[in-house]
């Protein structure tokens, strides 16, 4: 089985070394993009089965922009997953608004037909693999439950 991973992408509304696109698109987050839509070439390109993320989809623990928010799922949903059976994204402690990460921005995610959110410690079927997941955990002992 061959798995892609990646993590830290950051997606944000960066204003430093950016600007406007036409349409109001901001350059870097269209950058933020581009990149998630090689992750999904090379994931085809390489035959891969799954693509796992590893944690801070998105920068700012309190407050996502809608744009991005939505751009982001976008991309996940029509070139991301599509290019792959199986997609697990961990929620990181960038994407947790709250310290227990029962609140987080991957929620909207889990709509996606071949996408698992991982927002606690757990064991799951990856194809014919048994993987082991932890998303960000504010107590690391928290792991050893498994």
């Amino acid at each position: 089985m061959r798995i892609l991973f990646f993590s830290d992408i950051h997606m944000h509304n960066w204003t430093q070394f950016s600007r406007t696109l036409e349409g109001g698109l901001n350059s870097r987050l269209n950058d933020q993009l581009g990149v998630l839509l090689q992750l999904s070439e090379e994931a085809v390109k390489r035959s891969a089965d799954a693509i796992i993320f590893c944690g801070d989809m998105f920068h700012s623990r309190v407050r996502v922009d809608v744009d991005v928010l939505f751009h982001t799922w976008e991309m996940i949903r029509g070139n991301v997953a599509p290019s792959v059976s199986e997609v697990a994204l961990l929620v990181g402690n960038h994407d947790q608004n709250t310290k227990d990460g029962a609140v987080h921005s991957l929620a909207p995610f889990e709509s996606i037909g071949n996408v698992r959110v991982v927002s606690e410690p757990c064991s799951f079927k990856l194809g014919t693999l048994q993987v082991t997941a932890c998303p960000f955990l504010e107590d690391p002992k928290e792991f050893m439950r498994l």
